[in-house]
C-alpha cells in the first residue's frame, strides 16, 4: 500500500478478508486516511458513485478543515443529500446521465488524489463489479485507483 500498488485479498468465504481490512484501516499512519466500501448490493455503477460519496462524508468529519473542503466539492457535483433514519448518518446519491457518472466518478478520485494525505480505498466483493450493465467497469476503476 505505501508504494501506491493495488492488493487484492482471494480466498473462501468466511475467512476473515473483511476484517482483515478493517483492522488494517483502524492501523493507517498519521497523513492516510482509509475509505471502505462493500458494493455487493450496488447493481450499476451510479450506485457505485453514491456509496462511494457516501462512505468518504462518513469517514471524513463534515466539522475538520479537509471535511468541509470535500462536502464543498460534493455539493458542487450537485448531490441529493439524505440522512439515515436510524443512524443519521449522511447519505449522497446522485441523479446523473449515465455519460455523467464515469465524469463524476473521476472528479471524486482525482479530488482525493490531490490531498496532502494518502487515501486507501477499500472495496469489498469486488467481483460486484463484473455484474453492472455498463462494460470494462473493472479496468476503467483500477487504471483511475
Amino acid at each position: 500500500m505505501q508504494n501506491g500498488n493495488s492488493t487484492t485479498l482471494i480466498s473462501i468465504r468466511r475467512i476473515g478478508k473483511t476484517g482483515l481490512m478493517h483492522h488494517l484501516l483502524s492501523k493507517l499512519p498519521h497523513g492516510w486516511k482509509g475509505i471502505y466500501i462493500d458494493i455487493l448490493e450496488t447493481e450499476n455503477l451510479a450506485q457505485f458513485l453514491n456509496l462511494l460519496a457516501t462512505s468518504i462524508i462518513n469517514s471524513i468529519p463534515e466539522k475538520s478543515s479537509l471535511g468541509g473542503i470535500f462536502w464543498k466539492f460534493i455539493k458542487s457535483l450537485r448531490p441529493v443529500i439524505s440522512y439515515d433514519t436510524l443512524t443519521g448518518a449522511p447519505q449522497a446519491s446522485f441523479e446523473l446521465k449515465p455519460k455523467d457518472i464515469e465524469s463524476n466518478l473521476s472528479s471524486v478520485l482525482q479530488f482525493l488524489e490531490k490531498q496532502e494525505f494518502k487515501t486507501i480505498v477499500a472495496i469489498d466483493e469486488f467481483q460486484q463489479i463484473l455484474n453492472y450493465p455498463e462494460k470494462n467497469n473493472d479496468a476503467w476503476l483500477r487504471t483511475r485507483m
